[in-house]
């Protein structure tokens, strides 16, 4: 087998979407033993965390615009926008990573949502050709020779999918690991979840399902 490199990606694991965050996903806290296990389960040759950080006057609250309601869907400048209750605003704590999550000085944050005029689920940056906004993760993960990504997080039906999708169009190969994942509804989690294999996202429903490579296993 030629070399593998493998990322670990763990997206927006951050106090307002768990269980009393502004935005919470249900069921959200029990992500993270997943996720931790995750990190510790795999032979990494990086973990990055995505970390949403909206200025107050993000486009995507509802507040913001005057009219909408929450989970409502308007069409902005860019195209069309969920409105969502104001959350991760820099500086504040519902930004702030769950603090049981394992954090490491060697992992590399990657911030997105800094752009007022975009939003950006997915950890590469927006959902237009990253024209508006674009984070350093490719850059990053090319500069590291990575040839694989594990994706995992919150929440399922949004930036875990995005940043799947477009790690997938960029030439990784690209899982995501279903249990150390939550989505918000039933149905948009059915419509990424469809969406993902058709980007050729393989989901697995444990970090075990994983190839065994991944985690230093070789039985060549």
């Amino acid at each position: 087998m030629s070399a593998r490199h493998l990322a670990l990606l763990i997206i927006d694991v951050q106090n307002d979407f768990v269980e009393g965050g502004s935005l919470s996903v249900p069921d959200g806290l029990s992500v993270i033993s997943k996720v931790n296990m995750a990190r510790a389960g795999l032979k990494t040759d990086a973990v990055f965390l995505s970390q949403d950080f909206h200025p107050a006057n993000h486009c995507s609250f509802y507040t913001n615009n005057p009219g909408s309601v929450p989970f409502s869907t308007i069409q902005l400048e860019h195209g069309p926008q969920v409105m969502w209750p104001p959350h991760c605003v820099e500086g504040t704590g519902g930004a702030d990573f769950v603090s049981s999550l394992t954090h490491k000085d060697s992992d590399v944050v990657i911030q997105k949502g800094r752009v007022q005029s975009v939003d950006s689920y997915s950890a590469f940056g927006d959902a237009y050709g990253k024209i508006y906004e674009r984070t350093p993760l490719l850059d990053n993960l090319k500069a590291l020779g990575i040839t694989d990504v594990v994706v995992c997080g919150l929440a399922l039906d949004y930036c875990v999918s995005y940043t799947a999708r477009d790690a997938a169009a960029a030439g990784f190969n690209t899982y995501v690991i279903e249990d150390a994942t939550r989505g918000i509804t039933p149905e948009t989690v059915s419509s990424e979840l469809a969406l993902m294999a058709t980007a050729g996202v393989t989901v697995v429903p444990t970090v075990t399902s994983l190839p065994l490579w991944m985690m230093g296993i070789n039985l060549e």
